[in-house]
C-alpha cells in the first residue's frame, strides 16, 4: 500500500519512515512554498536512506495565512498546525495512507483527535503517527542507534516549514519579527545517513519476548 511520509529529513520523520517502510510502500515528501531549496537537504536525507522522495509545493496563500495568524497569535503554533494540516490534506489527494513523524510531548504541528478524525473521514484515508507513544528521550536513543545525525540550534537550509516562514517574515517584517514569533532556543535535526550494518529491527532493539 502506498504511503506518503512528510518528511524534513529530522530524526522524527525518518524513524517514522523508516518504520513503515517494513510494511509499507513508503514515499517521503517534502513540502515548500517555493522560497527556498532548503527541500534539498531532505532530499539528501532521503536518498541516504534508500527511499523515493517527492518536493511537492503548498501553492499560494498558504505562507501568508499562517504568518498572519502567527502575528495576530505572537506565537507560532496555530500557524504551524495550519501549515501541516494544509500539507496532510494535500497529500490525502493521492495516497490512502498518509504518515508523519508527530511525538507524544509535540505542541505543534500536531493534530487533535477531533482534527484526525475529520481527516480520515473527509478524505476516505488512514492517518498514521507511528511516534505518538514515544517520548523524546526514547526517540533520541532509537535515532542514536540507527542514524548519523546532525544537530543544532540554526541548522542552515533545513527542510521544515519554520525555515520559510522565517525567511517570507525577514522578507515582509524583520528580524525582530522573526524573534517575537519563533522561540529563541529550539534544538532541529538533520539525518546524514544510516549507521553501518544496522537493519531497522524494533524488536532486536527492545528485546523480544
Amino acid at each position: 500500500m502506498r504511503t506518503a511520509v512528510l518528511f524534513s529529513g529530522g530524526k522524527d520523520s525518518s524513524l517514522s519512515a523508516l518504520m513503515l517502510s517494513k510494511c509499507f510502500e513508503v514515499e517521503l515528501l517534502t513540502f515548500t512554498f517555493g522560497l527556498s531549496e532548503n527541500w534539498r537537504s531532505a532530499e539528501r536525507s532521503a536518498k541516504r536512506l534508500g527511499l523515493p522522495h517527492k518536493k511537492i509545493d503548498f501553492g499560494g496563500g498558504v505562507i501568508e495565512e499562517a504568518t498572519d495568524m502567527m502575528i495576530k497569535d505572537a506565537f507560532p503554533r496555530d500557524g504551524l498546525n495550519l501549515v501541516h494540516k494544509k500539507a496532510l490534506e494535500n497529500s490525502a489527494k493521492e495516497y490512502e495512507i498518509i504518515a508523519d513523524g508527530t511525538r507524544r510531548d509535540d505542541i505543534s504541528p500536531k493534530l487533535t483527535l477531533a482534527e484526525t478524525r475529520s481527516l480520515e473521514d473527509r478524505y476516505d484515508i488512514h492517518y498514521v503517527r507511528p511516534l505518538l507513544g514515544f517520548g523524546r528521550k526514547l526517540i533520541d536513543e532509537l535515532a542514536g542507534r540507527f542514524f548519523i545525525v546532525l544537530e543544532g540550534e540554526n541548522l542552515p537550509k533545513r527542510a521544515d516549514y519554520e525555515f520559510e516562514i522565517r525567511c517570507y517574515m525577514r522578507e515582509n517584517y524583520d528580524e525582530e519579527m522573526v524573534e517575537k514569533i519563533f522561540p529563541s532556543r529550539h534544538v532541529h535535526s538533520r539525518v546524514l545517513g544510516l549507521k553501518s550494518c544496522r537493519s531497522f529491527n524494533l524488536g532486536a532493539t527492545f528485546g523480544s519476548t
